[in-house]
């Protein structure tokens, strides 16, 4: 009966409140209890033995067999109740299910503790170690969890082969970037895919890229260009931005180049950086475009000094005109090497062309050498072109010679197809 669902409440110190539950709407009128003020008071000493003992009490006989019986029916709830969930689930996981540590991981998260955030981590970790993927998933995602970058990956390796498609995705980002783990670019692509055709649309703008870069495989810039089109549509900027990089690049891309720019210069507007960064170079080149160089130098202030690398990468650039001072050069070098440093390819690669020619800076082959060593080990085409030159030049090994011409004519450089031709 629903009557008895009251009486199990009545274990709660603040039972009383909830006696207007009963089937009788005048419950709480038995003994005319409404004139007297102190009555709601008197409850709260429900908890005491003594209780029953109150005076007053005695003189409303209604009220005090009312009492009597739903104490009764509480004393037999309170003894038969079914344990509480978090408590039930805590026996579950105790006995080894991994499902119920991650549940009872999940309820501690809602109570936003730093207390309750660190059981939650510990539970997930549990059921992770038993192999529960969407707990090792949680781990991976939580910005308070230990991200030890080997363990993480190991966490995702497993979350992955659960066909999560987050897992994948995150996998494939560590293996393409070589985070805790030996990069691995053919296999991150063939994630990237995987969780792209799973749904996840972030992994589909990496795939974009992947085939934009030919990292891991083949250039496939039609591909590519409809990846891009498709979440720039749905209103994913780093898509937009792909777009955008296919037109700098000189591909032909079919695209409505006015709604491109309006996207990128509200994005940027908003400060997202790498918007401004990439509206600037289009400003600089001409692509799609006008061609307004102080309004390009200016958007690549704006991305440097808001810490995007590639911003700082063109700011460098932009300084090695002709037209500028000595000074300008002197901080071109410094913006090349932060952002070679900060993983930005072909400002190694740049830079390294600088140390190779001794412009600007003193001819120095050997750091020319190390960037376009560091350039080509993440796939930047000319900085393996121009280390086979180099090695070439040198009369090296003719072995690795032709690696990096081949690597440079898979990444499509022609003129190193070229020289792999007989």
């Amino acid at each position: 009966m629903k009557f008895l669902s009251i009486g199990r409440l009545a274990c709660s110190p603040k039972f009383l409140s909830i006696g207007r539950l009963a089937h009788s709407p005048n419950f709480l009128s038995i003994g005319r209890l409404a004139h007297f003020p102190n009555f709601l008071s008197i409850g709260r000493l429900a908890h005491f033995p003594n209780f029953l003992s109150i005076g007053r009490l005695a003189c409303f006989p209604n009220f005090f067999t009312s009492l009597l019986v739903l104490l009764a029916l509480s004393a037999w709830a309170c003894q038969t109740k079914p344990p509480e969930p978090l408590a039930e689930l805590q026996t579950r996981c105790n006995n080894g299910e991994p499902t119920a540590c991650r549940e009872l991981a999940w309820l501690h998260l809602q109570r936003k503790s730093p207390s309750s955030t660190q059981t939650a981590m510990t539970l997930f970790e549990k059921a992770c170690q038993a192999e529960d993927a969407e707990a090792c998933l949680a781990l991976c995602t939580f910005p308070n969890t230990d991200q030890a970058l080997d363990k993480s990956v190991s966490r995702l390796e497993i979350a992955c082969k659960a066909q999560l498609p987050e897992g994948c995705f995150l996998l494939a980002r560590a293996l393409n970037a070589g985070h805790g783990v030996k990069k691995d670019r053919i296999r991150a692509r063939a994630l990237f895919e995987q969780a792209c055709t799973a749904g996840q649309r972030e992994a589909c703008v990496e795939l974009g890229h992947a085939l934009r870069m030919g990292w891991g495989g083949p250039r496939e810039l039609d591909r590519a260009a409809a990846i891009f089109q498709r979440g720039c549509d749905a209103e994913a900027l780093s898509a937009c931005r792909g777009l955008a990089e296919l037109l700098i690049g000189d591909h032909n891309v079919e695209l409505d180049t006015a709604a491109l720019v309006l996207t990128l210069e509200e994005a940027c507007d908003r400060n997202d950086f790498s918007a401004c960064d990439v509206l600037g170079r289009m400003r600089a080149q001409a692509k799609g475009v006008e061609r307004d160089l102080p309004a390009a130098i200016e958007l690549f202030h704006k991305a440097c000094d808001g810490g995007d690398p590639s911003g700082c990468h063109s700011l460098g650039l932009s300084m090695l005109m002709p037209s500028k001072t000595p000074l300008d050069t002197d901080k071109a070098i410094s913006l090349l090497d932060g952002a070679c440093t900060a993983g930005i390819a072909m400002a190694c690669k740049n830079l390294g062309v600088l140390y190779f020619e001794g412009r600007v800076v003193a001819q120095d082959l050997e750091r020319a050498t190390a960037l376009y060593t560091q350039a080509c080990d993440e796939d930047e085409a000319l900085g393996c072109f121009n280390l086979a030159l180099m090695l070439e030049s040198q009369d090296a090994e003719a072995e690795r010679r032709r690696h990096l011409l081949e690597r440079a004519c898979a990444l499509g450089v022609e003129p190193a197809c070229a020289k792999l031709s007989p």
